[in-house]
């Protein structure tokens, strides 16, 4: 026999499952939503809760480190790091405008467009064409750059529309980088197996008490970006 220890938190792990059957329950139908996913994680990547879908017995497939789903505007502030890197201040100025040139034109939530806001005025409100204006002057490939250091592993798609967030990312990854970001930069590796050992306590494998951590993000710039973000909760979309 062989023992597994795993980070998991059963009463986290029981949570999330009962959450994921709840709203689909409530809205699945309405929605035309069959199936959902979850990951919960800490900071230094330990996976303390992990749904992959609705129920193991109906599909096996794990939703919550396999699917690629589209993160929307949970993608934006990636975008943002990078300008800050580049030299941006979270109190510089851009226009937010309809997009009339170029074959891509998304626009704003709500067709609502404010002119001349800040950078964090533009993230608190989630503003699209603000994002897509960045991701113009910082360049794709210096963004996916950024989503790579932070712990992004999927394709992404060198165009202006991953401004938005429309490259498939599994749940795990985003869970990775908003990780990375809550420790100030440095890189997080998720991991849920601490050691496994046999009925006589033979170690056959055991997770090492210390690695190597690596900074991938400037910690200032971090500091900024996560400001911004507290302000979306605040006061912007997120509320």
């Amino acid at each position: 026999d062989l023992v597994i220890e795993t980070t998991l938190d059963k009463d986290i792990q029981k949570e999330a499952e009962e959450s994921i059957t709840k709203a689909l329950l409530l809205e699945g139908a309405a929605k035309d939503i069959g199936q959902g996913a979850a990951i919960v994680m800490t900071l230094d990547g330990a996976i303390v809760g992990m749904v992959g879908g609705r129920d193991y017995g109906m599909s096996e497939f794990n939703r919550a480190t396999n699917a690629l789903r589209p993160p929307g505007s949970s993608f934006k502030p990636f975008v943002y790091l990078t300008a800050l890197e580049q030299g941006w201040k979270i109190d510089d100025t851009i226009v937010d405008e309809e997009i009339t040139t170029g074959r891509y034109r998304p626009k704003n939530y709500g067709g609502q467009y404010y002119g001349e806001v800040t950078m964090i005025e533009a993230l608190t409100y989630s503003l699209n064409t603000v994002a897509i204006s960045l991701m113009r002057e910082v360049k794709p490939p210096a963004v996916i750059g950024m989503a790579r250091r932070l712990g992004i592993t999927a394709d992404l798609e060198p165009d202006l529309s991953l401004a938005l967030g429309s490259s498939g990312v599994p749940v795990i990854q985003m869970a990775t980088a908003y990780a990375s970001l809550g420790r100030g930069g440095m890189a997080v590796e998720p991991f849920s197996i601490i050691r496994i050992k046999d009925s006589e306590d033979k170690v056959y494998y055991e997770r090492p008490a210390h690695h190597q951590i690596r900074r991938v993000a400037d910690r200032q710039n971090v500091y900024d970006l996560t400001t911004m973000m507290q302000s979306v909760m605040e006061n912007g979309t997120g509320r």
